[in-house]
């Protein structure tokens, strides 16, 4: 199999995600307001994805690992993106439809008071640390596949991320909601701790997407990714499930997502962590991929059924 050439599943559901944006950009009217940098560089990524048709998929462990995980190390320009492209479907947003749920099912906006109802320091800081983690997360999660030459289990850990993320993509490009600390403004972060909330609330004020609130795109990746490792990390996969908790609950406690945005993500990433495992066996067996388990011995061979079963 050393070289083999084609396609991989990431690669697949990376070229959907870009064709169905790259279409949008092509027949909306409003693409004349759009940034040509950001076009051309969309295109870009869409070529380059194209063209992976051609480079060898296995064999040099570091071409491996790069053709294995290079679509994560876009998400930054996908991320930035949406709020762009949702610019191309509506001009405005979908805050009040989100608020008038919130009160309909919980009588109240949990975003701006679950602080003021459990204000134990210690706590909010450790939400608002699992908060910020996130952004680490799919990576501690490679590299703990890759240090039990897990190789099988780390394709199956991207085509899982990248399709939690950019589902949540398409929906915030059709339906962009500002979310709490945008639409109804940040809460004080030092109400809520002296450390994580205040690194937290300059990361989200210098880097985020307007528009990316519903579903909870941290939840649902978080969630997902969790869902996916469990089988593979044994204990170690705690830590993953306490991260994905500590967001869930974090991103409502800080004000940085709506209540329902955060069991949209909930929900999403569950389904989630169900439907895109089984669609990555479906493309590995079409693609003609190799999906035979590289774990180490120690593991055993009950760890290697699972691998192989994952892309069944």
């Amino acid at each position: 199999m050393s070289g083999r050439r084609g396609y991989l599943p990431g690669d697949i559901v990376t070229l959907v995600y870009l064709g169905v944006t790259s279409l949008l950009i092509l027949v909306s009217p409003a693409r004349t307001g759009l940034s040509p940098l950001f076009v051309a560089a969309h295109f870009a990524f869409l070529a380059l994805t194209i063209a992976l048709r051609w480079v060898p998929r296995d064999g040099n462990p570091w071409l491996r690992f790069l053709r294995y995980t290079y679509p994560l190390a876009g998400m930054p320009f996908f991320y930035d993106g949406v709020q762009h492209l949702s610019r191309l479907v509506t001009s405005g947003y979908h805050d009040a439809t989100i608020l008038r749920l919130e009160e309909a099912c919980f009588h109240c906006q949990p975003s701006q008071m679950l602080h003021q109802w459990v204000s134990w320091m210690p706590l909010s800081e450790l939400l608002h640390l699992s908060y910020g983690v996130y952004i680490l997360l799919p990576a501690l999660a490679v590299f703990a596949l890759l240090g039990q030459r897990r190789y099988a289990e780390v394709m199956l850990l991207t085509t899982s991320v990248l399709g939690a993320f950019f589902f949540c993509y398409l929906i915030f490009t059709f339906f962009p909601v500002k979310g709490p600390f945008q639409h109804l403004g940040p809460i004080d972060p030092a109400s809520k701790g002296r450390i994580f909330p205040q690194f937290v609330h300059a990361m989200l004020t210098r880097g985020s997407s307007v528009g990316t609130a519903f579903p909870s795109s941290h939840v649902a990746v978080a969630v997902t990714l969790w869902w996916v490792v469990r089988p593979y990390l044994g204990r170690w996969g705690i830590l993953f499930l306490v991260a994905a908790a500590g967001i869930l609950v974090g991103t409502v406690y800080g004000g940085y997502h709506y209540a329902l945005d955060a069991l949209a993500g909930l929900g999403v990433g569950i389904a989630g962590g169900i439907f895109w495992p089984r669609l990555h066996g479906w493309l590995c067996v079409r693609l003609g991929v190799d999906t035979a388990s590289r774990a180490t011995e120690g593991n055993g061979p009950r760890a290697t059924g699972q691998a192989m079963g994952a892309c069944a």
